[in-house]
């Protein structure tokens, strides 16, 4: 994926406002782990311990992580329909890959990772914990976006990959920019809402009108959908 001026001005933009503040959002967002008997849509799975030449590209590890889930013995209805492939440097040398997924059904990872294994690729499967939002699970793929495109203290741009590969199964995977805000429907953007109100109140703050809500709820509610 090619940078645009608009996605590296927000990365711009996000990196100084980060350091007028504490913990930005995505500083919050961390990968933990799961165990074996964790049934969801989204994982975060991270892999390294890669041969450093010939270096796998980005191409050949979206070629791979699907390969091996249609090798994992899930139902012909289950498919991947979103990854993001991130790419990052180890400051000794060699490279590890971040890789955002997204699948139609719910499922349990370890077929995925036991496939994977196969082709020789040592994957770790996590998710991520998201602090102070609310935990709804349509977030799970977004916040993994943000955990890897929007730089913080301990991640900064200059470490962050700056071409990730993207793939949806219609081909239409929405820009960087546009992902990392999340599919919205009703319900996830009723419980948005409501915990930005309830964070302000913790701290003494007024909430936001209700016309600024109201604007907020039409314009996502009308957004054109990105799932298969």
């Amino acid at each position: 994926m090619k940078l645009i001026p608009k996605e590296l001005a927000r990365r711009l933009v996000t990196a100084v406002a980060s350091q007028s503040k504490p913990q930005s959002e995505a500083a919050a967002l961390q990968p933990v782990g799961i165990d074996s008997q964790t049934y969801q849509k989204s994982y975060f799975v991270t892999i390294s311990g890669l041969p450093e030449s010939p270096e796998p590209s980005r191409e050949e590890m979206q070629r791979t992580m699907l390969q091996a889930f249609r090798e994992a013995g899930y139902s012909k209805e289950t498919k991947v329909t979103h990854l993001a492939i991130f790419r990052e440097t180890h400051r000794r040398g060699g490279v590890h890959f971040h890789i955002a997924t997204c699948v139609s059904e719910r499922c349990r990872w370890l077929p995925w990772k036991k496939a994977l294994a196969k082709h020789g690729i040592a994957a770790h499967f996590q998710h991520i914990q998201i602090q102070g939002w609310a935990k709804h699970r349509k977030m799970q793929y977004q916040c993994m976006l943000r955990y890897c495109f929007v730089p913080t203290a301990k991640k900064p741009l200059a470490s962050l990959d700056p071409e990730p590969l993207l793939y949806h199964c219609s081909g239409r995977h929405p820009p960087l920019i546009d992902a990392i805000q999340g599919e919205l429907d009703a319900e996830a953007i009723t419980l948005s809402v409501q915990e930005k109100f309830l964070q302000r109140a913790e701290h003494g703050k007024p909430g936001e009108s209700r016309f600024q809500v109201s604007c907020i709820c039409f314009g996502a509610l009308f957004a054109p959908k990105n799932d298969c």
